[in-house]
C-alpha cells in the first residue's frame, strides 16, 4: 500500500472524535477539581511527614490520615456541589482522565488496519513514542479532507 492509498475509515474518525471530546472534558474538569482542591488544602494547612504545607494537590498523598479523611470528605462535597455524580471516594478528575486514557488507547488500536501494530505494542515499545503516536494519528486525521465536514 502506498501512503497515498491511506485514509482514515469510519472507526478511526469516530475514535478521534471521541479522544478529541474526552480530551475538552478532561481539561474542563481539570480546571474545576483543581481549585477546590487547592481550596481544600489552604483550608486544611495540612503538613507532609517532613512538616511543609502541601499546597499541590499531587502532594496530597503525604499527608496524615486524619487530613487526609477531611480533605477526601470535602473534596467530595465540592464534587457534589459541582454537579459531579461520583461516588465517596472517587474523584471526577481521575474518572474524566481514565475515559482519556481508554479512548486513547481504542483510537490507536483503531489504526491497525494500515500500521499493523496495537497499543500494546507501543507502549511496550516506549511511552513517548505512543504519545507521539497519538498525536500523529489526531494530526493525520483531523486534517484529512474525510474529517473536514464530521461534526464532533
Amino acid at each position: 500500500m502506498e501512503i497515498k492509498d491511506i485514509k482514515p475509515n469510519a472507526e478511526l474518525i469516530q475514535a478521534v472524535k471521541t479522544v478529541l471530546l474526552a480530551m475538552a472534558y478532561t481539561e474542563t474538569v481539570r480546571q474545576t477539581v483543581h481549585a477546590y482542591q487547592v481550596k481544600h488544602l489552604y483550608i486544611l494547612m495540612a503538613k507532609d511527614d517532613e512538616g511543609n504545607y502541601i499546597t499541590n494537590p499531587k502532594r496530597a498523598f503525604r499527608m496524615n490520615d486524619e487530613d487526609h479523611t477531611l480533605y477526601v470528605q470535602s473534596c467530595h462535597e465540592e464534587a457534589i456541589k459541582a454537579g459531579y455524580n461520583v461516588e465517596f471516594g472517587y474523584c471526577p478528575l481521575l474518572i474524566a482522565e481514565d475515559i482519556e486514557r481508554k479512548a486513547k488507547r481504542e483510537m490507536v488500536d483503531a489504526t491497525k488496519y494500515f500500521t499493523g501494530i496495537t497499543s500494546d505494542q507501543i507502549l511496550n515499545h516506549s511511552f513517548d513514542k505512543y504519545l507521539k503516536f497519538v498525536d500523529c494519528t489526531i494530526g493525520f486525521v483531523t486534517g484529512h479532507p474525510l474529517f473536514k465536514n464530521v461534526w464532533i
